[in-house]
């Protein structure tokens, strides 16, 4: 049995519209195939063409759950990708003129962008309303904040705690790098030895508990 690639590595994606190629393959793809074609894609004038991308996201949306928080989410990704549109010429020059000697940098920003604005999304999409949606922002963007988090996240689960949880962030990223790369599919030992780890990795770290995974509830 063949599976498709479900997530290749979204959180390096270098815009929004690559980000979807990567996140969900099976969902997007479902939604491309059965929404956006049949609605016209971009086969159509330009504003129909927005309109077809705030429609597919919308529906998308409402598809997570009936609840205001899934509508902005899907709104949220609709708009970025109708406004990378509008730009499109206009950030292509100035991407040119920032980073025309320097291309790897100008990827990594974009990267570091696309991986914010994706995260500013997830707010919603994880929050219970758009009111604690909206006092999650608000404490975000609040002077001092950031310092204030970090220590109750401290004081919450306790130095150790944080310090594995870094640890084994650390690591999974490690492990996309390489796997994006290819190093980890190019021999037997490679692949083995790093599956092995990330089992091991698992077993004394994982949270073993009756928490549902928050895709069970779609």
């Amino acid at each position: 049995v063949r599976l498709m690639d479900n997530f290749k590595s979204p959180y390096l994606s270098s815009s929004i519209s690559e980000f979807w190629s990567r996140w969900h393959i099976s969902l997007s793809t479902w939604f491309r195939d059965y929404l956006y074609i049949p609605l016209g894609g971009n086969r159509v004038v330009k504003w129909k063409w927005y309109y077809n991308i705030i429609i597919t996201f919308l529906v998308s949306g409402f598809w997570h759950g009936a609840n205001w928080t899934f509508i902005a989410w899907g709104l949220l990704h609709g708009s970025y990708l109708m406004l990378a549109l509008l730009f499109s010429k206009f950030n292509s020059q100035l991407h040119r003129f920032l980073f025309g000697k320097f291309p790897l940098t100008g990827k990594v920003i974009n990267v570091i962008i696309t991986f914010v604005l994706v995260y500013f999304a997830w707010i919603f999409f994880r929050a219970d309303s758009i009111q604690d949606a909206s006092f999650i922002i608000s404490k975000i963007l609040n002077s001092g904040s950031e310092l204030h988090m970090f220590e109750l996240a401290i004081s919450n689960f306790g130095v150790f705690s944080m310090m594995v949880s870094c640890f084994a962030i650390g690591i999974l990223f490690l492990y996309e790098v390489m796997l994006v790369n290819g190093i980890i599919n190019r021999n037997y030992f490679t692949r083995l030895s790093s599956t092995i780890i990330l089992i091991i990795i698992t077993m004394l770290l994982g949270v073993m508990g009756s928490k549902s995974f928050i895709y069970f509830q779609f």
